[in-house]
Formats: C-alpha cells, structure tokens, sequence
C-alpha cells in the first residue's frame, strides 16, 4: 500500500502487455486505483478492481483517508494505518472471478492463455526445480500447500 510497491508491478505490466503474455488485474483502494490508472492510462489487457477503503476502516486510529503510506500524517500513523489496511481483508475475499473483467470462461480469449499454463505445467514437470521468488513468512501457506499437491521441489 505504497507507490514504492506499485511502480515495479506497474512496470512489469508494462512488460506484460507490450509482449502480449498476460492479461493485468490490480486490486486497489479508489486512490490508489487513480494511480495506476494515471500510470497505465492506455494499457490493453489490463483492469482495476477497486477495494472501497472508507472511514470506518480508520477506527483503528489511521487518519481519514490516508489510502496509502505516502497519504499519511507522519510514520507515527504507521502501524494504525497497517492495522486498518487488514480490515479491507473481507472485502478481498468477496471479490469473485465475476467482479474481474476478463472473462475465464470465453474459450476465445482463454485458449491461447491455457495454452502457455499448459505448456508452463510441462516445463515445471519435467524440471529438475522450480525456484520461486517469495519467502516463507510471506506466503507460507501457499509455499505448504505447492509443496504438499503440486511439487516439493520449490
């Protein structure tokens, strides 16, 4: 929830879509979503969702309407406004595949995208390892779960 978070993912949109390998989805609070939208005006490929990141949230003690590190106060606001950002977590959890504009289901914008998982699918197979770039206290959970039903070799 920083523009030092989101400028290299911008980026690698920006990489994305001038090769035309991938389709784009930010989730985003409205003020950062005017970001990227800034950022990306006039990308193909790629949408924003947005996670309406309103007052309530700020119970926790972050100042109204401080939507990303950069809005804040002071870094004393810091650990409030982490705080209030965990409290969009059920509103994450309400976005379904339906809310994303692409459509996964239309075969004719789909194929060539099953084409490449299946392809990366065979690759990672019959590799000897694949390397993952993320970290246990980051992504534990799906470290365990690749791990468990996919591949140890991660």
């Amino acid at each position: 929830m920083a523009k030092g978070h989101t400028i290299p993912l911008m980026d690698l949109t920006h990489l994305l879509r001038h090769q035309q390998q991938a389709t784009v989805t930010f989730l985003a609070t409205p003020g950062n979503a005017a970001f990227v939208h800034a950022v990306l005006a006039g990308a193909d490929g790629m949408a924003i969702v947005e996670l309406p990141f309103t007052d309530n949230l700020t119970d926790s003690g972050a100042p109204p309407h401080a939507e990303y590190v950069e809005a804040l106060d002071s870094l004393s606001s810091l650990s409030a406004f982490v705080e209030s950002v965990s409290q969009l977590r059920p509103r994450f959890e309400e976005l379904t595949l339906a809310d994303i504009p692409f459509s996964f289901n239309d075969p004719a914008t789909t194929g060539p995208i099953r084409e490449i998982d299946a392809k990366v699918g065979y690759a990672i197979a019959n590799s000897h390892a694949l390397i993952v770039n993320t970290f246990d206290a980051m992504e534990g959970h799906y470290i365990q779960h690749w791990n468990r039903h996919v591949s140890s070799r991660a």
